[in-house]
């Protein structure tokens, strides 16, 4: 649970800026690994149904990867936080700061992969809005800047954002 609980907390802490701050990634990378391989080694209490036990697995699975995800987007290793954000959006498709993670490092990385950085930023925001998360306009806004500054203007944008409401993955074709 210690393992869950820091691997969860660690992106909503990290000062980049702070002089300890490569020595903090590599023990928030190692303690997200070590809370994978603890997740395959748990059994199932007997108190608990199957269902239970997997969606447990499944959100600290999610925690664990959103942490090993931010982790590298921090060290700007893109192709490795998208595989990590896009493993802990599966088990936990309505992680709003994943999906808002993800899109950074899809519109980040080279070559950029703008179509499914829209979608993520457009997933997170749609999330975020419904949730009323407070940190909801500054992500719509995010979103707004990219999408204009790959299409030239809002058209189309709130169909999206509907869209990406309903699922946490584009359709098939989504350009």
């Amino acid at each position: 649970d210690a393992l869950n609980y820091m691997s969860f907390v660690f992106p909503f802490i990290f000062q980049g800026k702070d002089p300890a701050a490569e020595a903090k990634l590599v023990q928030a990378e190692k303690n997200a690994r070590l809370g994978l391989e603890a997740l395959q080694k748990l059994k199932k209490p007997d108190a608990v149904t199957e269902d239970q036990f997997n969606q447990a697995i499944k959100s600290q699975r999610a925690n664990y990867n959103g942490c090993i995800g931010f982790v590298a987007l921090q060290r700007k290793d893109y192709a490795g936080a998208i595989t990590s954000f896009k493993t802990a959006a599966e088990d936990n498709p309505a992680d709003v700061y994943v999906f808002y993670r993800l899109g950074i490092a899809y519109i980040s990385g080279e070559p950029r992969d703008t179509n499914n950085a829209i979608w993520s930023l457009a997933r997170s925001a749609s999330l975020a809005k419904a949730g009323k998360i407070t940190a909801a306009p500054e992500i719509e806004k995010y979103l707004k800047s990219v999408y204009i500054n790959y299409h030239g203007n809002e058209d189309g944008l709130a169909g999206i954002l509907a869209q990406a409401a309903a699922s946490p993955t584009p359709p098939e074709g989504f350009s």
